[in-house]
């Protein structure tokens, strides 16, 4: 029988045991900040979108949660760059923030395709009101992309 080297997998199991990191995907910090006139900066504005305002006439658009929990881990299973190497840099380090860092890039990814996509064809259309607005002061006519301002906000940070 082989002799088997666990020495890795054994590193690897302590570095996931001893992790206290969370990869965090929104609208973070100084990219709250909201230019022009708006009282609601982008991380309020997106807490409307992402969970509706009744009150507002504002329909559920997740663009956080949904496209994360749908779409990253069909995203990594489809990419290469969950790798040995990436196993290795974790434990060359001993940490699990170059893993982190790949999750927060892919979540962010996931995020931004959102917007392209509607939410995936899944968000509802926008107010008849809502595109005569748009379409008088000259705003992209896209669901959540007025100024691009609330996406262009979007990060990731690993702490």
């Amino acid at each position: 029988m082989a002799d088997t080297n666990f020495k890795p997998l054994e590193k690897f199991t302590a570095i996931l045991n001893n992790n206290k990191l969370k990869a965090r995907v929104g609208v973070l910090g100084s990219h709250a900040a909201r230019r022009g006139d708006s009282d609601m900066n982008n991380a309020e504005i997106g807490l409307v979108h992402e969970f509706g305002s009744p009150s507002q006439r504002i329909p559920q658009r997740s663009f956080l949660r949904m496209p994360v929990t749908n779409n990253l881990k069909k995203k990594l299973d489809a990419s290469t760059i969950l790798s040995k190497r990436l196993e290795e840099k974790c434990i060359a380090e001993n940490s699990l923030r170059p893993y982190l860092e790949l999750l927060g890039i892919v979540g962010v990814e996931c995020v931004l395709e959102a917007f392209k996509t509607g939410g995936d064809g899944k968000w509802p259309p926008l107010s008849e009101k809502t595109l005569k607005y748009k379409m008088e002061n000259g705003l992209v006519l896209d669901i959540l992309i007025a100024t691009q301002q609330l996406r262009n906000s979007i990060s990731y940070d690993v702490k």
